[in-house]
């Protein structure tokens, strides 16, 4: 990993770039081997989060599949959360979505989006925190199935 940050050093200072504690804590980049070429796998590792928080917020939460979990968990929300989930799933389907199209033209001013989407991913967490915090209380609550989500399941 002293390889990772040397060589991310040359590159933030370069660049301007979040110091890589910062990038670290918000894109887990410490993955990375000293080796690879660190713009590309960097722009990986924002996709490989991106996708893993539109995935759980489109399938767990705004379209819930016919999995127990979320079931019960959908019963938590109120129409209100889901309004808020709409705009932070836009908010990280951005992102992934233009970390996408950077892999497509050669990783060109890769450095102006890792600098926005640090920024953007902070704020975005700070909205994720007190969604996931209500969906862990309903697991804290009574373990029941409703009559309804029975029925589905026959």
């Amino acid at each position: 990993m002293d390889d990772l940050k040397k060589k991310y050093s040359g590159l933030q200072k370069k660049f301007n770039l979040p110091k890589f504690e910062e990038l670290d804590n918000a894109f887990s980049i410490k993955g990375i081997e000293s080796n690879d070429d660190i713009e590309r796998a960097i722009i990986s590792k924002i996709i490989e989060k991106t996708e893993m928080y539109s995935k759980m917020l489109d399938s767990e939460i705004l379209q819930p599949d016919t999995s127990m979990a979320t079931m019960h968990e959908a019963t938590f929300l109120t129409d209100q959360d889901r309004e808020k989930t709409k705009v932070i799933f836009a908010k990280v389907m951005k992102l992934n979505r233009e970390a996408l199209l950077l892999s497509l033209k050669n990783y060109e001013n890769w450095e102006k989006f890792v600098k926005r989407a640090t920024k953007e991913w902070d704020g975005i967490r700070k909205e994720l925190v007190p969604f996931y915090e209500k969906i862990l209380k309903c697991w804290e609550t009574e373990q029941t199935v409703s009559e309804e989500e029975l029925k589905y399941f026959g």
